[in-house]
């Protein structure tokens, strides 16, 4: 799939991080589980899973046919975009308040994002109109174009993880763990670009230090280098 530029919900290998295998309901009785997927199918419209395969036929109101062969291939009629717009937020403190609002029946993940932070997050309660276009998309870099006629959230369906940060229209902005495991943006009205930018700190420090450290070695072998040099042409003078 990868050479096709498919990506798979469960990813190119069997070490997921944590907060993506509680999403799709990991953890329950084996560790690698679909339970939220299979049970409440807006987990997966949330997470932009567009189609599905299956060995035997689906009759799901939701699901349309795309392809019969070896396998079935199904359109997820439901699916949210890669990137969306939300009006509404409901902010929660910790992993397992996420999970709990996720999974409460009043949640629809077009309208409400659940946010985890500590501090206050309010959004107009004006109705919103908006469109949320990804115009680049890259392993380390996302580039998303946003047009809004009020504050809104931005929700991208990818995982969260240290280090990624974002830009809207050249300014540094916040990004909050979304949904449980994605990532959200607070865009202000009218039209922005939104950058989303992996900067692992832990890799930048790692270089700095190597950076630093070959620098002070090529400069303690110089050192030597020069001392060597002045020795002998000393001695060669006393001789």
């Amino acid at each position: 799939p990868m050479l096709h530029r498919i990506e798979q919900a469960g990813g190119e290998h069997g070490n997921q991080l944590q907060r993506w295998n509680e999403y799709v309901g990991a953890g329950r009785e084996t560790y690698v589980d679909w339970h939220n997927f299979m049970q409440d199918p807006r987990f997966m419209d949330a997470a932009n899973v567009g189609y599905l395969i299956s060995a035997t036929p689906l009759e799901v109101p939701w699901l349309r046919e795309a392809h019969r062969g070896n396998a079935l291939v199904y359109e997820n009629l439901n699916a949210l975009p890669r990137a969306f717009l939300v009006p509404q937020v409901i902010t929660v403190v910790d992993a397992d308040a996420s999970l709990r609002a996720l999974q409460a029946p009043e949640w629809e993940p077009r309208r409400v994002a659940v946010v985890e932070t500590a501090a206050v997050l309010e959004l107009p309660d004006a109705p919103l109109e908006g469109t949320a276009e990804v115009t680049l998309y890259e392993p380390d870099r996302v580039v998303v174009r946003t047009n809004t006629n009020r504050e809104a959230l931005l929700v991208l369906a990818d995982n969260m993880y240290d280090g990624w940060t974002a830009q809207v229209s050249g300014r540094d902005a916040e990004v909050f763990r979304t949904n449980h495991t994605f990532r959200g943006v607070v865009v202000p009205a009218g039209e922005h670009q939104v950058e989303f930018s992996f900067r692992p700190t832990d890799l930048y420090l790692g270089l700095y230090i190597y950076i630093a450290g070959f620098t002070l070695l090529a400069a303690f072998g110089l050192f030597l280098l020069v001392r060597r040099f002045r020795g002998s042409d000393t001695g060669g003078t006393t001789a």
